[in-house]
């Protein structure tokens, strides 16, 4: 059995649909499911950036890089790819 956030899935989905309020509603339901998500904190950030709120996605990412194990940063494409296995197109 392998546990995954599915709210993750929707915040991106949200995400890409321009639902940036929607997908933060999403990403901070889905960190108290699953405290220390990078894949959360990331698509938190992204949210609150694309709603303008500049402290807020900040707040996000000093968080993401506490707890992010990766070598990269993600985008978009990235989490997309992670979450269904496939690519945007």
């Amino acid at each position: 059995f392998w546990w995954y956030p599915a709210r993750q899935t929707l915040g991106a989905a949200l995400l890409m649909d321009g639902q940036a309020a929607r997908a933060e509603q999403e990403f901070l339901a889905m960190l108290v499911e699953s405290p220390d998500n990078g894949w959360g904190y990331w698509g938190l950030a992204e949210a609150r950036e694309a709603q303008g709120d500049a402290e807020g996605a900040e707040a996000a990412r000093v968080l993401w890089r506490q707890v992010w194990l990766g070598a990269e940063e993600p985008t978009l494409e990235k989490v997309f790819l992670h979450l269904t296995g496939r690519g945007l197109r």
